[in-house]
Formats: structure tokens, sequence, C-alpha cells
């Protein structure tokens, strides 16, 4: 089974693959403890992205995710979630990266 530290990288690298295929600039965050794990970069704007694995799960006020929680979102980071293959916004995306994955 793999860690969910090394899962958390395949997301980080799907990330990466994703932005970059779209056009973006992306790096990673200089502190792996920070908030974010991605910068991404359109030319003029810059976006922080927090990546989590996830999974949709019912819950009695409607459908959750897995592996988030909203009361430790960090202002200005945007939290982008793999939920098997595909990518969900956990968080109100930028209008600039609303349509790219």
């Amino acid at each position: 089974m793999i860690s969910p530290t090394k899962r958390g990288m395949c997301v980080e690298y799907l990330a990466i693959v994703a932005f970059t295929r779209a056009g973006f600039e992306v790096f990673h965050n200089a502190n792996a403890d920070g908030p974010a794990d991605l910068i991404v970069w359109d030319g003029e704007d810059t976006y922080l992205i927090d990546t989590k694995k996830t999974q949709q799960v019912a819950r009695a006020n409607g459908v959750g995710y897995t592996n988030f929680n909203r009361r430790k979102k960090h202002p200005h980071v945007h939290i982008l979630g793999l939920c098997g293959d595909d990518w969900i916004w956990l968080s109100d995306p930028p209008e600039a990266l609303k349509e790219v994955l």
C-alpha cells in the first residue's frame, strides 16, 4: 500500500502535468509544510494551489469530500482535489483556472 505522503506527491505531480499542458508555469512550494503545494503562474498572475487526494462521501447536509476541512483553509490558497480520475475544486477557484481541469 502506498503511504499517504507518496499518494499526496502523486496528486501534486498529476496537477503539475495538467496545469503545464494547459499552458501555465508551475513551481513546487519551497516549504513542504507551507499552506500551498504549488505555485501556478499564467505570465501575469500567480495562484497558490493546495492539492488533496479525496473521495466523495454522503453527509446529512449533502455531499462532502474526505481529506478536506474548510476551517483549515488559508486565505488566497485554492484547494484542488483529485477524486478518482476527476479534478474538483474544493474551494472557489480563480476565474482563470475554472476551465483548466
